[in-house]
């Protein structure tokens, strides 16, 4: 069963997929936001379609403290319109420190600082749903 990662932010929200067996997690693309949650909703779903995925790991934004924030309101909001609109499971999985993780990534691979924009969020997607799967197969 693949699944589908998704780091949900205000203005985009990075994708990524795992293979059927659940092991390698890949880049997929950058949805834009800014029309309406329904059509978000909808790139969405049709991504999830595409892959034939069987649930969604959607990034929890808390703080340090482990506290929900107004973003975490807002992604678990965007996320349970999701869950309704799909019948797919929908599960959240701690993000905390995904983005600077991304960062990391991107700069030990070379890639300039100015770059990181376009891509970021689908790292970020990525390092997300690769804990996600290595926290399913449990310890090794």
């Amino acid at each position: 069963m693949r699944i589908l990662s998704l780091d949900v932010g205000d203005k985009t929200i990075g994708v990524a997929v795992s293979d059927p067996d659940g092991i390698i997690a890949s880049p997929v693309t950058t949805v834009k936001r800014g029309r309406s949650i329904e059509k978000d909703i909808a790139e969405i779903i049709s991504i999830a379609d595409s892959y034939n995925v069987g649930k969604i790991v959607v990034g929890l934004p808390l703080s340090l403290g482990n506290r929900e924030t107004e973003q975490t309101k807002k992604v678990t909001d965007f996320a349970d319109r999701l869950k309704k609109s799909t019948g797919v499971p929908v599960v959240y999985y701690d993000e905390r420190f995904t983005t600077k993780m991304a960062h990391s990534v991107l700069h030990e691979a070379g890639i300039k600082n100015r770059h990181h924009k376009k891509v970021i969020d689908r790292i970020s997607a990525v390092i997300i749903l690769e804990d996600f799967l290595e926290l399913q197969r449990g310890p090794t």
